[in-house]
């Protein structure tokens, strides 16, 4: 059963409503004006307020707004006030339900059982969810951490046996292969990280940043990937310039442009990287690949956090599904935006855009 609060000023009316939701193993508190009722909420918040709209000091309009910018606890409006501008106007105030006076009573009980078994509803609904969120969290992160410390630990197991300690050649491919494993599970505790700060609110450090020699940076780092992708990138740009950005969050988000065209271009391929100045001058980059494209029902779903896309078979990427997701948010966490635009069988283009912005460090 639920904690009501039942706000009249009607001692009548509130003593029957009292005795009625009591009987029905309901635990009741009163108010008889709205000054009470917030008081009473912030001493005891309930599970669902019953609201008089005609009230002394603070009539009920005001309660529930006030009500509305701290909680969003359930509220029934009754009310002797019937017309539907009125009604309206609760609701878009915040009120969930009404009852117009004089109502029976087992009317009164069955709007309040009803609001209270939705409620109930949804908020099962929003546990089994995040339970879900959970264990696929846990199954992904588990599976892409596992795949290249597993590749870590036997390179490492192979080195320390000495299998190749007079090959020089083979030592450095080893040592290569270790630290290409080590920095895709330090790239999935960066985003694992960045995630916590999105939901904290993703705070930005601006600096002067020069956007072409940053996009340079990124391809050299991906060079490898490129090549065993057989991969020709095109990188266009007309001028060298300066935009403020977080330059470790900038860097993330285009990583994962890149990193997302890469995975989805067909051997052989090709990348096109274009750079463009705003009229505001910020900046705007395309990255174009060649791939499969995207359908338009999941155009909007690959910016949701851990979403991934089947391919055939119900065989779904791989990676964590995040990387479009910090993308978009860096984006806007500096003021702009992250858009796709996609025909299947036709590739995918990714604009990234952001203003100048004002730096919080000058170098």
């Amino acid at each position: 059963m639920a904690d009501i609060l039942v706000v009249e000023d009607e001692p009548d009316m509130q003593q029957i409503m009292k005795l009625k939701l009591s009987k029905e193993g309901h635990s009741v508190c009163t108010a008889s004006n709205g000054t009470e009722a917030l008081e009473k909420i912030a001493e005891h918040p309930p599970d669902l307020i019953l609201l008089d709209l005609m009230l002394p000091e603070m009539d009920g309009w005001e309660f529930c707004e006030r009500v509305r910018k701290e909680s969003q606890v359930p509220i029934i409006m009754v009310t002797a006030k019937n017309q539907d501008k009125d009604i309206v106007r609760g609701l878009r105030l915040g009120a969930d339900e009404y009852i117009t006076k004089p109502f029976q009573l087992e009317t009164l009980v069955a709007r309040v059982d009803a609001l209270l078994r939705r409620l109930a509803w949804e908020r099962k609904a929003a546990e089994e969810e995040i339970e879900a969120l959970k264990r696929n969290i846990t199954n992904i992160v588990s599976h892409e951490l596992r795949t290249p410390l597993a590749a870590l630990m036997g390179t490492l197991d192979l080195a320390l046996q000495e299998a190749f300690q007079d090959n020089i050649l083979a030592q450095r491919e080893f040592i290569t292969n270790a630290r290409k494993n080590a920095q895709k599970m330090r790239s999935l505790v960066d985003d694992l990280i960045t995630l916590v700060r999105i939901d904290q609110g993703l705070e930005i450090f601006r600096r002067p940043v020069s956007i072409q020699r940053e996009i340079k940076r990124l391809l050299a780092a991906h060079q490898d990937d490129l090549q065993v992708g057989g991969l020709e990138v095109v990188f266009t740009y007309l001028d060298e310039f300066t935009v403020h950005v977080d330059l470790v969050l900038f860097r993330q988000a285009i990583g994962h442009l890149l990193s997302n065209a890469i995975k989805h271009s067909p051997q052989g391929g090709k990348i096109s990287v274009l750079v463009k100045q705003r009229s505001d001058e910020g900046v705007e980059i395309e990255v174009r690949d060649q791939g499969p494209g995207i359908v338009p029902q999941e155009q909007k779903k690959i910016f949701e956090r851990f979403y991934q896309i089947e391919r055939g078979n119900h065989r779904r990427e791989a990676g964590l599904g995040v990387g479009l997701f910090i993308a978009r948010a860096i984006a806007r966490a500096h003021g702009g935006s992250l858009e796709v635009i996609s025909t299947p069988g036709k590739g995918c283009l990714f604009t990234f855009s952001i203003p100048k912005g004002e730096p919080d460090w000058e170098m």
